[in-house]
């Protein structure tokens, strides 16, 4: 769908008679002031004509939604716009003047960043926990949601607290997410994907000392043969889990290792929740540990015969 200013049809050679004549017969759709299309636009081709007239637009609320894929998009379409920009109210849209320009490329369309597109909802449920999770997943994705928490005012950031106590942040997998929130249900403030030292592990808790890994024998088991690629990568994964957890004993944590099978059994869940509860809390009332002279802080992959 083709998308014109005024000021833009005007250069073409038509006009103003000729474009309220063409609007007079279809051949043109006045969107809003200004704004035309060759036809009536839905969806994301309104605001695709919006952005056309106003480049600075970042979109929020339930149009950013609907971008995202939480819903349809609806008239008016809502954004942000500079605040040296003047905010404009018509049946097509509403645009407000905003400092806050921190935003996500969605489809080729602006749109406010997912933490903020969140707030702006007040939306808690289900789908609210999965969206965040999902948008702020893997080993960076705590990072990128603690830069755009920044760039939020503080009543945005309060209005997520309701879907942050059931949201897990930075998580890899839906199987760490379940058994995080196990564990803080227990009481306990776990982080996943958390760095110590040169390594990663699955989860971490810093005030118990604790660290523990969700592995599934297909990406950390040893076999190596006949796998081609997939067993040279197990291969190597293998043996940095080895050194991973000498590094945690020689640096002072504690560390425990489970599969997705033991995961997947009620009574085996149970006893590795139960372990982890333990371990947090021996750890805790002892004095803090100690490193053991001559630990190597610097990962495998940097001296191991194979790699180094």
């Amino acid at each position: 769908m083709s998308h014109w200013t005024t000021k833009e049809l005007l250069r073409d050679g038509a006009t103003k008679h000729d474009i309220a004549r063409r609007v007079a017969t279809g051949q043109l759709y006045r969107l809003s002031r200004g704004l035309y299309t060759s036809a009536r636009p839905e969806g994301r081709d309104a605001l695709k004509a919006i952005v056309h007239q106003y480049p600075a637009t970042i979109f929020t609320g339930h149009t950013a939604a609907a971008v995202y894929g939480l819903g349809s998009v609806s008239a008016p379409a809502t954004g942000l716009v500079p605040g040296d920009h003047r905010s404009i109210s018509t049946p097509a849209m509403t645009l407000t003047r905003s400092r806050q320009r921190r935003h996500r490329i969605v489809d080729g369309l602006p749109v406010t960043t997912p933490a903020a597109t969140i707030a702006a909802l007040g939306r808690d449920d289900l789908t609210a926990v999965k969206f965040l999770e999902r948008h702020y997943d893997g080993l960076k994705g705590a990072d990128r949601f603690a830069a755009d928490l920044r760039a939020m005012r503080p009543e945005q950031r309060a209005a997520l607290d309701s879907v942050l106590s059931r949201a897990v942040i930075g998580a890899s997998s839906r199987m760490e997410r379940l058994f995080i929130l196990d564990l803080r249900r227990k009481g306990l403030d776990v982080i996943p994907n958390f760095r110590f030292g040169p390594y990663t592990w699955d989860g971490g808790i810093p005030d118990g000392t604790t660290l523990f890994d969700l592995d599934s024998y297909r990406y950390h088991g040893p076999h190596k043969e006949d796998m081609g690629d997939m067993g040279d990568m197990n291969h190597r994964t293998f043996v940095i889990d080895r050194w991973k957890s000498n590094h945690a004993e020689m640096f002072g944590w504690g560390h425990l290792q489970y599969t997705d099978s033991c995961l997947a059994y009620p009574d085996t869940r149970a006893h590795a929740l139960a372990e982890i509860l333990s371990l947090v809390e021996h750890r805790r009332s002892r004095r803090h540990p100690e490193a053991v002279p001559g630990g190597v802080n610097s990962g495998v992959w940097t001296f191991h015969g194979e790699w180094g």
